[in-house]
C-alpha cells in the first residue's frame, strides 16, 4: 500500500511497497477484539493513523483475513471501519513495512450518527477490493471503481465534506494506478478544492502532490514541478519529513526527465538523507543490523532503497559510474531486509544497464535474467516490458540483432499498462529498426507510439514522435515536408524551453535542410545542437552531429578533412569513457562510419602515413573495454576510499541543509565533493587516447630485416599499407564483402583434417594473391613479416597463404601485431626461463555455471550439449612440459583443482615469464564478449569461467603466454575481432606475446606440437615467432600431421615490433 500520495505508484523507481503474498502472521502490529473496537457503534468507526501507514484487517476465529481497511491518503490518512459480521472476532492493525506499531498510533472514533450507511459500505468495500488486488488476491477493478462512485454519490448530498474529499482522493489514487490519468486528475482536483475549503493542510498538500504525479505521468513536467514545489513547504509546515522526502524524490524525477541531472541529484540526496535514518546507504556494505540505533520516525528502508536506486540512475547518467554501481550494489546487499520483492529486481535491471555500457556483458546477463524471472513471476507487465527492452539492448551490443529484435518486439507485445513504458518499448523497437536501416518498420513503430498520445497533439511526447517520424522518412528517401515539419516542432520546443529535445529536432532539421540543398542554414543548427549534446553527455547524438558536419562539407576538401578529423578525434576520445548512451548498436555503427570515412578520406587524398596512423589508433581502441576493466581492477582500493569519503561528505552536506545551517559550511563540503567526483570519473576512463604512431620510430624498430603489413577493411574498399625501412606504400584492395567471403570459405575447410588439401591450397592461393600479392616486393627483401589484421582477417592463418606458389610461412617468419606498443628491448633467448603450466583443470561435474548464456553462444551450446567434459588429454601435455625442468628451465605444474580461477585472480601468474594454459579456451566469434577460459573452481564441483574482463585485470610480466586448446565457435568474425578475444586481454594484462589457436586440435597432436615448439624456444634459444615456424614445418613434414588442420591454426600475437 502506498504510504503517502507523495510516493504514488508512478513507476518502479517510485514507491511500490508491498510484497504480494506476504505472510500476514509475521507482520508486527496489535490486535483488538471486535467488540472492543465497535461495541454498539453503527454504521461504522473512523480510524486515523498518527504518523505511521497502517491498515486494519478483520480476522475470523482461524486468523484468516475476511476484510481490510486503510487509506492512500498518507501517514495521517483516515479510513472507515464498517461494523463486522458475526464471523469476525478481532481487528488487527499492522504496518505493511515491518514497523512495530503501538495502539497510540491509531485513533479510533465512532462515525457521526447521520453518516450514510451506503457511503460507509461503498467506500470501505472499494478500499477492501483495492487492498486485495494490491496484496495479490486479484480483485476486480470494475467492482472497486463502481464502489468508489457509489460512495461519492452517497456523500455528495451530505454535510460530511471531509469524507467526500477522502472519497474523491481515494478514487483518484485508484484511477491513477489504473493509468486513467485524466479522470484521476479530475478527482484529485475535486479533493483539493474541498480540502482547501475545510482548511485541511494535510489533505491539500497530499492532493497537490498527487496532481503533480498525474502531471508527471502525462509528461507535463513543468506543471508537475510546480505542484511538487507547492507541496513541499506544506509538508515541512506539517512536520511530515517522510512527505518532504517524497516531494524531493518526485522533483528529482522531474529534473531527471528534463536532463537537469545536477538538480535531480540534489533532490534525491535530500530524500535519501531523510529516509535512510541511522543507516548510511552511501557507505560500503551498509549493515542495518549493526546500525540499529533508535529509529527516526521518517526513516524507511524500502523507500530509502528506492531513492538510492533513483540516485544511482542519475549518477550513471552523469558519468559517475563508480557511484552508481556502489549504490545499486548496496540496494542488492540490503534487499533481504525489505518486504518488497521487486526492489532488488529493479536494481538488477538498472545495474545491468550500466554494465552493458561498460562492456561487462557477462555480468549483465545474469542480472537481467534474475530480474526478468522476478518480474515475470509478479506478472508486472510494465517491468516485464522494461527488462525485455534492456535485454534487446544487451543483445544489440553482442551483435545478435535477431535476439535484440525478438526481445524488443516482446516488450511491445506485452502492452504494459504504464503509458511511458509502452512508449519506451516502441521507441526502442524503432531504434533497432532504424539502426538496421529497416525504415518502413521503424516508421510503423513510431506510428504506433503516436497513436498512444494522439489525444495530446501539443504534448512534448507527440511532438518528438512526429519529428522522429519525419526524420526516419527522410532517411528512407521520402523528404517531402521534412523541413516544414521539423521547423514547426523546433519552434515549439524552443518556445517551451526544452533544450535537449530542441537540440534533437535541430539536428533533424539540419539534415532536412542539407537534403533540400540549404547547407548554409543547416550549419549553425548543427553547432548549436552539438553544444547541447556535449553539455548533457548525449554521446550518440554528439557523434551523429559530427558526422553530419563532415557530410555538410562534401564539396570543400579542406573543410571536409577538418570536420572529419574533429569527428574522428572525438570518437576516439569518447571510446575511453564509460559512455552513458546505451543505444550501442547505433553508436557502434556511427563510430564505424566515422572511422571508415576518415581513413578512406585520408587515403583518397594520397596521405598514406596519416591513413595508416588513423587505422592503427582504431585498432588500439578495440581494446578499450579491456583497458577500462584493467583500470577498474588496479584502482579498486583507491575507488573504495573515494566512495567512502564521498558518502560521508554527502550525508553531512544534507544534514546541514535540512538543519538550515549557514551556507558557508555547505559550500566547503561541496568543493570537497566536486573534487572527489572528478577523481572518480578519472578512474572510470582509460589513460588517454592512443597517440598516432610515429612512422620514423616504427621504421627504426623494424630495421632492414622486418616489414609490417597493415590491413583495413571497409565495404567500399579495403586498404593495405606496407611499412619498411624503405618507407610506406598504400594499396587498394577489394571491399570487405569479397575478402570476408574468401576467408570464411577457407576457414570452413580447415576445421577438419578430412577436407581436401587441394581445395584448401586453391583458396589459400587466391587469398594470398589478393591480400599479400601487392606486397610481394617488400616480402622478398625481409626475413620477418609483422601483420596487423583487421575485421575477419584476425581469424585468417596467414602462414598458409601462398604468394607465387610459395607459402608465406615458408618465405618469412610471421608474427601478428594486436596493437602497436612503444619500443622495448627484446628479451634475450632463454632469459629467465621460469614457466608455470596449468592443465587438466579438475571438475567433478559437467554442471554449467548459473549464467544464462544465449542459446547460440559457443559456451551455451557446449554446456547444453554436455560437451564441456574434463581434459585428461592435457595431463600428457603437462607431463611433457614438466620434463623440460632440467635445471636450465624451472617448470611448475598445477593440475586438477589447483588449476583454478581463484589462483589466477589472486595473482598466481605474477612473476612468471612463461605461462602455459592447457584448458578449454572458448573463443566465441558471434559473442566475443562471452569468450572464456574454463578453469577449476576451488569452491564447487563444476567448471569456472575466466572472462576477457577478468584476464585484463591480471598483472603479468610474461614474455610469452601459450593458450593451448582454444575452441573457436563457428560464424562470421565481427569487426571487433572475435578470434583475438582471449589473446588480446592477456596482452592488455602485460603479456608480450600470446600463442593461441584458431580452432581446436586433438590433445595428442597439440602435445606433440608444443613439445617441438618449446624445444626450439628454450633449448635452441629461438624467438617465439621462429620457434612457431619451426614447429609448424615439423608437423608438415610428417604424413600424419601434414594437413593444415594440425598446424596452420597456431598464431602468435603481440604488441612489439621487435622479436
Amino acid at each position: 500500500m502506498t504510504r503517502s500520495t507523495a510516493f504514488g505508484a508512478l513507476s518502479a523507481i517510485l514507491w511500490w511497497l508491498a510484497s504480494p503474498g506476504a505472510a500476514l502472521a509475521e507482520e508486527p502490529g496489535f490486535t483488538l477484539g471486535a467488540d472492543d473496537v465497535f461495541g454498539s457503534v453503527a454504521p461504522c468507526a473512523q480510524a486515523r493513523n498518527r504518523g505511521v501507514d497502517i491498515i486494519a484487517e478483520y480476522l475470523d476465529a482461524d486468523g484468516d483475513v475476511r476484510f481490510r481497511a486503510g487509506s492512500w491518503l498518507g501517514r495521517d490518512g483516515r479510513y472507515l471501519l464498517p461494523v463486522p459480521g458475526e464471523a469476525v472476532e478481532a481487528i488487527r492493525f499492522r504496518s505493511l513495512e515491518d514497523f512495530p506499531i503501538e495502539p497510540a498510533e491509531v485513533t479510533l472514533a465512532p462515525c457521526p450518527p447521520d453518516f450514510p450507511g451506503t457511503a460507509a459500505d461503498s467506500l470501505s468495500r472499494a478500499i477492501d477490493l483495492r487492498l486485495d488486488r494490491y496484496l495479490g488476491a486479484g480483485a476486480d477493478d470494475v467492482d472497486a471503481g463502481e464502489a468508489y462512485r457509489d460512495a461519492i454519490e452517497a456523500l455528495s448530498s451530505t454535510s460530511h465534506r471531509h469524507w467526500l474529499a477522502v472519497a474523491h482522493f481515494e478514487f483518484a489514487s485508484f484511477l491513477r494506478a489504473a493509468d486513467r490519468l485524466d479522470e484521476a486528475g479530475d478527482h484529485y482536483l475535486a479533493a483539493q478544492t474541498i480540502f482547501d475549503a475545510l482548511d485541511d493542510a494535510g489533505g491539500r498538500a497530499a492532493a497537490i502532490n498527487s496532481l503533480g504525479l498525474v502531471d508527471l505521468r502525462q509528461g507535463q513536467l513543468e506543471e508537475a514541478a510546480t505542484r511538487f514545489r507547492m507541496a513541499e513547504p506544506l509538508f515541512i509546515e506539517l512536520g511530515d519529513q517522510t512527505a518532504v522526502a517524497g516531494a524531493n524524490n518526485n522533483l528529482g524525477l522531474v529534473h531527471m526527465r528534463l536532463d537537469q541531472l545536477a538538480e535531480a541529484a540534489v533532490h534525491f540526496e535530500v530524500a535519501l538523507t531523510i529516509l535512510q535514518g541511522p543507516i548510511d546507504l552511501r557507505s560500503n556494505a551498509p549493515d542495518p543490523e549493526a546500525d540499529a540505533a533508535p529509529t527516526d520516525p521518517a526513516a524507511e528502508l524500502t523507500w530509502a532503497l528506492n531513492t538510492l536506486n533513483n540516485l544511482a540512475i542519475v549518477r550513471g547518467q552523469q558519468g559517475d559510474s563508480a557511484l552508481a554501481e556502489r549504490y545499486w550494489r548496496n540496494v542488492l546487499a540490503l534487499e533481504g531486509h525489505v518486504t518488497r520483492a521487486r526492489t532488488g529486481a529493479e536494481a538488477r535491471h538498472n545495474l545491468a544497464g550500466l554494465l552493458i555500457r561498460q562492456g561487462r556483458l557477462d555480468e549483465a546477463l545474469p542480472l537481467l535474467s534474475q530480474a526478468k524471472e522476478r518480474f515475470d513471476a509478479d506478472g508486472a507487465r510494465r517491468w516485464m516490458s522494461e527488462v525485455r527492452v534492456r535485454l534487446s539492448q544487451l543483445y544489440a551490443r553482442l551483435g545478435d540483432t535477431e535476439s535484440a529484435l525478438h526481445y524488443a518486439q516482446e516488450a511491445v507485445d506485452l502492452e504494459p499498462e504504464d503509458l511511458n513504458a509502452r512508449l519506451r518499448a516502441l521507441r526502442n523497437l524503432a531504434d533497432l529498426q532504424q539502426d538496421l536501416a529497416d525504415y518502413p518498420a521503424a516508421v510503423a513503430a513510431i506510428d504506433a507510439a503516436l497513436a498512444l498520445v494522439a489525444d495530446r497533439p501539443e504534448s512534448r511526447q507527440h511532438r518528438m514522435l512526429e519529428s522522429r517520424r519525419a526524420h526516419v522518412r527522410l532517411l528512407d528517401g521520402r523528404s517531402d515536408r521534412a523541413v516544414g515539419i521539423q521547423e514547426s516542432i523546433h519552434r515549439a520546443m524552443a518556445r517551451h524551453e526544452q533544450p535537449g529535445e530542441a537540440a534533437i529536432v535541430a539536428y533533424r532539421l539540419a539534415l532536412a535542410l542539407i537534403e533540400a540543398g540549404r547547407p548554409d542554414e543547416a550549419e549553425p543548427l548543427l553547432h548549436d545542437a552539438l553544444e547541447v549534446f556535449r553539455e548533457t553527455r548525449r554521446v550518440f547524438r554528439e557523434l551523429l552531429v559530427l558526422e553530419a558536419l563532415v557530410r555538410l562539407h562534401d564539396g570543400d576538401e579542406t573543410a571536409r578533412l577538418d570536420a572529419s578529423t574533429r569527428a574522428f578525434e572525438r570518437a576516439l576520445d569518447l571510446r575511453r569513457q564509460s559512455l552513458g548512451d546505451i543505444r550501442r548498436l547505433g553508436l557502434s555503427a556511427t563510430l564505424g562510419r566515422i572511422d571508415d570515412r576518415h581513413v578512406r578520406l585520408l587515403a583518397s587524398l594520397d596521405r598514406p602515413e596519416q591513413a595508416w596512423a588513423a587505422s592503427a589508433r582504431i585498432r588500439a581502441a578495440e581494446s578499450i573495454d579491456l583497458r577500462l576493466a584493467q583500470r577498474r581492477g588496479r584502482t579498486r582500493a583507491t575507488r573504495q576510499d573515494l566512495l567512502d569519503r564521498h558518502g560521508e561528505l554527502m550525508t553531512r552536506l544534507h544534514e546541514i541543509r535540512l538543519a538550515g545551517t549557514a551556507d558557508s559550511a555547505a559550500s566547503g563540503l561541496l568543493l570537497q565533493i566536486d573534487e572527489i567526483e572528478s577523481r572518480l570519473r578519472g578512474l572510470d576512463e582509460a589513460a588517454g587516447t592512443t597517440p598516432p604512431p610515429d612512422l620514423a620510430a616504427v621504421q627504426a624498430q623494424l630495421g632492414a630485416e622486418r616489414a609490417l603489413l597493415s590491413y583495413y577493411l571497409t565495404p567500399e574498399g579495403s586498404l593495405l599499407w606496407t611499412v619498411s625501412a624503405d618507407g610506406i606504400r598504400q594499396f587498394e584492395l577489394p571491399g570487405s564483402g569479397r575478402i570476408e567471403a574468401g576467408v570464411s570459405s577457407l576457414l570452413a575447410r580447415l576445421r577438419h583434417p578430412r577436407q581436401a588439401v587441394g581445395a584448401i591450397g586453391r583458396l589459400a592461393g587466391e587469398l594470398g594473391d589478393l591480400l599479400a600479392g601487392p606486397a610481394s616486393g617488400v616480402i622478398e627483401n625481409v626475413e620477418e613479416i609483422l601483420i596487423e589484421p583487421h575485421g575477419n582477417l584476425q581469424a585468417l592463418p596467414f602462414g598458409l597463404l601462398a604468394v607465387d606458389g610459395t607459402l608465406l610461412g615458408d618465405r618469412v617468419t610471421l608474427r601478428r601485431i594486436a596493437a602497436l606498443a612503444p619500443a622495448t628491448e627484446p628479451s634475450p633467448p632463454g632469459a629467465d626461463a621460469r614457466m608455470i603450466v596449468l592443465a587438466n583443470p579438475g571438475w567433478q561435474s559437467d554442471d554449467a555455471p548459473a549464467t544464462p548464456f544465449p542459446e547460440r553462444s559457443l559456451v551455451g551450446q557446449l554446456m547444453r550439449s554436455g560437451m564441456l567434459t574434463g581434459l585428461p588429454g592435457t595431463q600428457r601435455e603437462a607431463e611433457l612440459l614438466a620434463a623440460l625442468d632440467d635445471g636450465a628451465v624451472d617448470v611448475r605444474v598445477r593440475t586438477g583443482r589447483a588449476a583454478s580461477r581463484q589462483f589466477l585472480l589472486e595473482g598466481g601468474l605474477g612473476g612468471y615469464p612463461l605461462i602455459h594454459i592447457a584448458t578449454h579456451g572458448l573463443v566465441d566469434l558471434e559473442y566475443p564478449g562471452l569468450s572464456a577460459l574454463l578453469l577449476a573452481d576451488e569452491n564447487g564441483p563444476g567448471p569456472s569461467l575466466l572472462r576477457p574482463m577478468d584476464i585484463a585485470e591480471l598483472s603479468l610480466q610474461a614474455r610469452l603466454v601459450v593458450l593451448s586448446g582454444c575452441e573457436t565457435g563457428k560464424g562470421p568474425v565481427p569487426a571487433g575481432g572475435g578470434a583475438l578475444s582471449l589473446a588480446r586481454p592477456f596482452i592488455v594484462a602485460g603479456a608480450r606475446d600470446v600463442l593461441s589457436t584458431l580452432w581446436k586440435i586433438d590433445d595428442a597432436r597439440t602435445a606433440e606440437f608444443m613439445q617441438v615448439f618449446y624445444r626450439h624456444l628454450l633449448v635452441d634459444g629461438q624467438s617465439p615467432a621462429r620457434a612457431l615456424g619451426a614447429a609448424q614445418r615439423h608437423m608438415r613434414r610428417h604424413r600424419a600431421t601434414a594437413h593444415p588442420y594440425y598446424w596452420a591454426g597456431f598464431i602468435l600475437s603481440g604488441t612489439s615490433l621487435q622479436g
